[in-house]
């Protein structure tokens, strides 16, 4: 009991360090990248200002908005509660499916990068609001790892002929029976 409350206290401990040391960080640089994603679509705009259209303009514009606003509530709860949202809402589907159609027509080839690594960077940020959640998925995965191989290697032995296993184990062949 003692050793289980040191590993809850040790884990609540690094799960601490990192939400109040590490993700202010990284989720700052994420926002930083927003930032730079947001100025990369407006020079765009002023470059390319006849095949950029407002609507595209407007739409990508909104998006990068969007994500730097709620950057520290990106999380798989939200995006779950988003999905359900349009799924219930055929309206919200149709508007959504008319901006990407917008975004898709515009002619400008730059923005297909710049819808791409904004689709990252949201990646990225889902993951780094969940970072905490992998000290917690750490010693289960490395569970199912040592079980998974420990069957393979199982399985490989219980191949092996009777007098093999029986010299690999020095085990005297008339106790064997």
């Amino acid at each position: 009991m003692t050793i289980f409350l040191i590993v809850i206290l040790i884990l609540a401990f690094c799960h601490f360090i990192y939400e109040g040391v590490f993700l202010p960080s990284i989720r700052l640089s994420l926002r930083f990248r927003l930032f730079e994603l947001r100025d990369e679509v407006r020079f765009l705009k002023f470059k390319y200002s006849d095949e950029f259209s407002d609507d595209a303009f407007d739409y990508l514009h909104q998006t990068l908005n969007a994500a730097i606003h709620i950057l520290p509530r990106i999380d798989i709860r939200t995006v779950r509660l988003g999905v359900l949202t349009v799924r219930k809402d055929p309206d919200l589907l149709k508007e959504i499916q008319k901006r990407s159609r917008v975004l898709d027509e515009c002619q400008v080839k730059e923005l297909k990068n710049l819808q791409s690594e904004t689709a990252n960077v949201a990646v990225k940020i889902l993951l780094a609001n969940h970072g905490a959640w992998f000290i917690y998925l750490v010693p289960v995965v490395f569970v199912i790892y040592i079980l998974d191989k420990l069957k393979a290697w199982i399985l490989q032995l219980s191949y092996l002929p009777e007098n093999k296993l029986q010299q690999m184990m020095r085990i005297n062949p008339l106790a064997w029976n």
